[in-house]
C-alpha cells in the first residue's frame, strides 16, 4: 500500500499535479468536508475508516460544494463494492492492479476538466 502512494504521488506530481496525501480514512474525511479539491482520489481500504464508509458519511451529511468528482481506487472492480461506490456518489471506480501511470493521468485530466 505505501508503495503504491508513492508511485501515485510520483507520478501525478511529475505530471504537474498538485496533490495533497492522506493515508487514512478519518483525516481523509475531515479533509474531504473542509472542501476544495479539484479531484479525490479514494481508495477502499485505508486504515480507520474504509472508502465505502467516508462515501457513506459525505453522502449523509455531505461536503461543502467546493470538491470535485471522487474516483474510488480498489483491487475489488466489478461486484458488489463497486456498486455500492458508485450509488454513493462515486464517478468511476479505477482498477488498482490494471493501472498504469499514463491512464491515471489521463483519467484525472479528464476528470478535472470536467468539473
Amino acid at each position: 500500500y505505501p508503495l503504491l502512494v508513492k508511485l501515485y504521488t510520483a507520478t501525478l506530481k511529475h505530471a504537474g499535479y498538485e496533490l495533497e496525501v492522506v493515508t487514512d480514512g478519518k483525516t481523509g474525511l475531515e479533509r474531504v468536508r473542509a472542501g476544495g479539491h479539484g479531484l479525490i482520489l479514494l481508495d477502499v481500504m485505508l486504515p480507520g475508516m474504509d472508502g465505502l464508509s467516508i462515501l457513506k458519511e459525505l453522502k449523509s451529511a455531505p461536503a461543502i460544494e467546493t470538491n470535485g468528482p471522487i474516483l474510488v481506487m480498489t483491487n475489488l472492480t466489478g461486484g458488489a463494492i463497486e456498486q455500492e461506490a458508485m450509488s454513493l456518489g462515486a464517478v468511476e471506480c479505477i482498477d488498482k492492479s490494471k493501472l498504469k501511470s499514463d491512464v491515471l493521468i489521463e483519467k484525472v485530466k479528464r476528470y478535472l476538466l470536467d468539473a
